[in-house]
């Protein structure tokens, strides 16, 4: 026998519910990852966390019922001291659906995890956020279709602004988070150049094509 709506309804909620358990693990550890990189070494750019550390802001679809997207944010400062104000925004962002994962000409119809580097921290009520529609955050260029980056000239990073994009699936080990999420953010950090980071060459990669200015195709 068929299993009813009931049934459906039930299961689909208990499929929901899992993905959920998963993707907050997986977030879990590459925040783990990344404090003990800082840690460490700094990211080996003396990169210190800025004040309290990491913040989480999430959004909900329409009906409020569903999450959409939610973002862990890390302040950073070159300093040990305590600065006034964060110099940059380390933000690991999973997108589900909405604009931050698709739209009518995205192409796209998987779940993303975004990684970015900002002179802002997500801000839900000014737009300030990753989305594949980004016609209010003029001004950055796609490097080698696979870096957003919106100062592609300077090096040090705490001038830097730029995001790049995982297959959130592609992202299942220890292993998997140390050589595309840890080893690329160092990288960046580092230099800003998206072909000695070796975006072009890990798995799970998303390149971009820029439609028009802020709109952004997954090839």
């Amino acid at each position: 026998m068929a299993p009813t709506a009931g049934v459906n309804l039930h299961n689909s909620v208990k499929l929901i519910k899992q993905a959920g358990k998963e993707i907050n693990a997986l977030v879990a550890m590459i925040k783990n990852e990344i404090n003990s990189a800082i840690e460490k070494d700094q990211l080996g750019c003396n990169a210190y966390t800025h004040g309290r550390g990491w913040s989480e802001e999430s959004y909900l679809d329409d009906e409020n019922y569903v999450c959409e997207f939610y973002s862990e944010v890390l302040p950073l400062q070159k300093t040990k001291r305590n600065r006034k104000e964060a110099q940059r925004y380390l933000i690991i962002q999973v997108s589900l659906d909405g604009e931050g994962m698709t739209h009518e000409e995205a192409n796209n119809h998987e779940p993303l995890i975004h990684i970015s580097l900002w002179d802002a921290p997500v801000d839900l009520n000014d737009g300030q956020y990753m989305s594949l529609l980004l016609e209010h955050f003029d001004g950055f260029s796609v490097q080698e279709n696979v870096l957003l980056n919106w100062y592609p000239e300077v090096e040090c990073w705490t001038e830097q602004s730029w995001t790049y994009s995982l297959i959130l699936t592609s992202l299942n080990t220890p292993k998997d988070i140390q050589k595309k999420v840890i080893n690329p953010i160092r990288n960046l950090m580092k230099t800003g150049d998206p072909l000695s980071a070796r975006l072009d060459k890990l798995d799970g990669i998303v390149k971009y094509k820029l439609l028009r200015e802020g709109v952004l195709q997954v090839l």
